[in-house]
């Protein structure tokens, strides 16, 4: 592994060490389809290979905690909790974490009633040909609690995380996508409140699982990939937070190089990163906006009646 000299070095994410770098990000299996709780033997055994592997970190297939968006793993089944303990348990030995990935389909997943998918307009999906049903302020809400539904299983199961699936087209992005997203309401028009139920989202699930429990992200990679502009804040001097610390510590230099690693995504991506400022309040223009103090990252929406404030101002400011 000489071409990858911190490949099996450990990593840590909030309370959770990953004993490895070798992720296996989520992909459907269908194998808990024979199990009441949709974690099945075939599915822990499946898992389990890969631990004994050697894999530090897999994130578990889609996970949905609503009627209207079903999946192979359901957080309103009362059995997945007891599923999740199961699996834990086989895998806990071989030192894999796992993480569980929350999602929604919106107007790509026909709910189980059989009614029209739900989405943020009635545009149809490319995938059912189905006009979707605009959701409804109370809709929406169910649709939070489902995300916070999920989280709170995935904890209660053992699980070490979770991730917020906002991207590739599904239930958040129809939200934050203008193409997809033509409503009048909080929820449209200006880019700032079309970020609102990924906020609402973010800001739910990290109440129900607390501090310290680790909360991924897809859209912000994915949106800047896309050239979307994000601006990051940074209210240290330097990026990097805890890694920084990490790094002093003897034998471990390298952990730094995890920092040195992003902040060269972030330059290449066209990340506009604004050191040694308070990010308290959201830019008008950007896709992505985030701001870190000393080593954390905090949620832009404070309540589930989260306004943006305005531009955002502050010394250090540095563009890629």
């Amino acid at each position: 592994m000489t071409s990858f000299p911190n490949a099996l070095s450990p990593l840590r994410i909030g309370q959770v060490t990953i004993p490895n770098r070798i992720v296996r990000t989520a992909h459907v299996t269908m194998l808990g389809m024979d199990a009441k709780s949709g974690v099945s033997e075939r599915l822990i055994a499946y898992h389990e290979a890969r631990a004994r592997g050697g894999v530090g970190l897999t994130i578990l297939e889609i996970c949905s905690g609503h009627p209207s968006s079903p999946a192979p793993l359901m957080a309103i089944n009362p059995g997945l909790v007891e599923g999740y303990r199961q699996l834990v348990e086989r895998i806990r030995p071989h030192g894999m974490r796992l993480f569980q990935q929350l999602w929604h389909g919106g107007h790509h997943a026909k709910p189980l009633d059989g009614s029209a998918p739900w989405s943020a307009s009635d545009i149809p999906s490319p995938r059912l040909g189905i006009a979707a049903r605009p959701m409804t302020r109370s809709m929406i809400t169910e649709a939070i609690d489902s995300y916070v539904l999920g989280a709170g299983a995935a904890r209660k199961g053992g699980i070490d995380g979770v991730e917020v699936h906002a991207a590739h087209g599904y239930l958040i992005q129809q939200f934050l996508s203008p193409i997809t997203n033509r409503r009048t309401d909080d929820y449209g028009g200006p880019l700032e409140n079309r970020m609102r139920l990924l906020l609402e989202v973010l800001a739910a699930v990290r109440e129900e699982v607390g501090a310290g429990f680790p909360v991924g992200m897809e859209a912000a990679r994915i949106a800047a990939l896309r050239g979307h502009e994000v601006i990051l804040c940074e209210a240290d001097k330097d990026l990097g937070g805890k890694l920084r610390l990490a790094r002093k510590a003897p034998f471990r230099a390298a952990i730094g190089d995890v920092a040195a690693w992003l902040e060269s995504k972030l330059f290449r991506l066209g990340v506009q990163i604004d050191l040694s400022t308070y990010c308290d309040s959201i830019p008008l223009n950007p896709v992505i906006s985030a701001r870190v103090r000393g080593g954390k990252h905090e949620s832009l929406a404070n309540d589930r009646t989260w306004k943006p404030l305005g531009q955002v101002a502050g010394p250090g400011r540095r563009s890629a």
